[in-house]
């Protein structure tokens, strides 16, 4: 068992010495009993169950950017090779744990479905290349539509890009995924300065310079999960629960004192 907020146990020492103090008075060992029952339920008091070694481990579908902007060399080597360096760094970290992988640029298709082989997943990242993309563009939301075709209940999703999609709006395939209790991670790599692209085959100082910058705070935004309108912070809350809490325990003995004088 464990507490979200401990601290209001320490209630339970003055309420035990004033029981003790008192314990031949029923009424004052019920007042004591009922307020320290208070206490441990403003505690928070919660059951942990140990996970089992046999317990599945929910998969992590990964959603990834291969559009020709990720050829970006404003990070080394370049904003491709990063994305798939980080997979591989996940892929050694979380070992045995089921990942798949979802590839979009103009159009998205079905790298791997979730598989806890990580050599071959990294043979088949290693091929990626926007150069074979028979579809130009970056279509975010073409990923995530295919997504939700084989999405399972208890899956992870995990957006890796530059931020240069365009296309269809990802924002109600996100906001569907959240409200089915999925949750999202977002990985941005280039940085926030344009820079120019290379070129798309032979070098030819005739072609028309192709730029790109990376928003970085675009792809944050993916895993941000937007409070809902009119919705009180957490932290008032907690406030209004805590000044609550403080008001019954004073009332509790207020209540016990003018008890005893009337008797």
């Amino acid at each position: 068992m464990s507490f979200a907020t401990p601290a209001w146990l320490l209630l339970a020492l003055p309420l035990l010495a004033w029981a003790a103090w008192r314990w031949r008075e029923a009424r004052v060992a019920c007042d004591a009993l009922g307020l320290l029952c208070l206490a441990v339920a403003l505690s928070g008091p919660r059951l942990e169950r140990a996970a089992s070694r046999g317990t599945r481990v929910a998969a992590c579908r990964i959603v990834l950017d291969v559009s020709r902007s990720m050829l970006a060399q404003d990070v080394a080597p370049s904003r491709l090779a990063q994305a798939i360096a980080a997979i591989a760094a996940r892929l050694e970290r979380e070992e045995g744990r089921p990942f798949g992988v979802i590839a979009f640029a103009g159009e998205a298709w079905t790298v791997a479905p979730p598989t806890a082989d990580h050599a071959a997943l990294r043979e088949l990242l290693a091929d990626l290349a926007p150069e074979r993309v028979m579809v130009a563009g970056s279509d975010l939301a073409a990923g995530l539509a295919l997504l939700q075709q084989s999405l399972q209940p208890d899956e992870e999703l995990w957006l890796l890009g530059d931020g240069e999609w365009e296309g269809g709006d990802p924002a109600p395939l996100l906001a569907q995924a959240r409200a089915a209790g999925h949750r999202i991670e977002a990985t941005s790599f280039g940085g926030a300065v344009a820079v120019a692209l290379p070129p798309d085959g032979e070098p030819d100082p005739a072609a028309t310079v192709e730029w790109t910058q990376a928003q970085p705070q675009r792809v944050a935004a993916l895993a941000a999960e937007p409070p809902p309108r009119g919705a009180t912070p957490a932290t008032d809350k907690e406030r209004w629960v805590t000044l609550c809490a403080l008001l019954a325990f004073l009332l509790a003995l207020l209540s016990h004192r003018l008890g005893g004088r009337t008797t």
